[in-house]
């Protein structure tokens, strides 16, 4: 789960906010799952996933862990949630206000 605010620097056409909140889900999602993917072709937790669930659920990290680490996959990470939390652009409207 993240927490995001997004600054709009700039922008050409009229564009709503659900149209932003959507696209910036989309690509912070694939990003985090590209980097995460990076991760284990190098064999890294990138994400300390193992020591998430070892602080949350230490029971279920015993159960799981093999040499003080959990097994990941592409698997693993099965839903991304992105909120947005706040817009910062300094305008109200995000429409073209010059033809």
């Amino acid at each position: 789960h993240l927490n995001a605010t997004v600054s709009l620097n700039s922008y050409t056409d009229t564009v709503s906010m659900d149209d932003i909140r959507k696209t910036v889900e989309k690509i912070v999602s694939e990003e985090i799952m590209t980097t995460y993917k990076e991760g284990l072709k190098m064999k890294a937790d990138i994400y300390r996933l193992s020591e998430k669930l070892y602080r949350t659920n230490t029971k279920l990290w015993k159960e799981v862990q093999t040499d003080g680490k959990i097994p990941l996959s592409e698997k693993t990470i099965r839903n991304i949630l992105i909120t947005i939390e706040n817009f910062d652009s300094g305008r109200k409207e995000y429409k073209t206000t010059i033809d």
